[in-house]
């Protein structure tokens, strides 16, 4: 619409073959399309104005899932570790002559999770 208003405001101006009533007709729908061209620009702007918001929030929400997850994992690597280095079906794995061993184990596992709590709550991460 926008080369249109350029036309129709030159042919406002321009033929000397144009009556001056036609002259007129042409300045005003000019004009009117003018105001249109206008308005859609604030439109357009208003949208992307709403577009980038919205993808603001998303990618707000993104990041704090993506934060709990990583925090999630930060726990549960050093507990997998521990559970697959004593799930190996090798000799010699500490504990396993002992009656208490898998007690043993369990309270490991459970003060490896409360230091990291503890750790996490301090840093303030979680």
């Amino acid at each position: 619409m926008g080369p249109q208003r350029d036309c129709l405001a030159q042919l406002s101006q321009g033929p000397l073959w144009i009556d001056e009533q036609a002259r007129l007709d042409l300045r005003e729908i000019a004009n009117q399309l003018s105001r249109y061209v206008e308005d859609f620009q604030a439109m357009q702007e208003r949208a992307l104005i709403i577009h980038e918001q919205r993808m603001s929030e998303h990618n707000e929400q993104l990041n704090q899932r993506m934060y709990l997850l990583s925090v999630i994992t930060a726990v549960f690597l050093p507990l997998g570790f521990l559970t697959g280095l004593l799930g190996v079906n090798v000799g010699g794995i500490p504990g396993s002559d002992s009656q208490w061993g898998f007690a043993a184990f369990v309270g490991i596992t459970l003060g490896v999770v409360a230091m990291q709590m503890w750790l996490l709550k301090r840093k303030k991460w979680w």
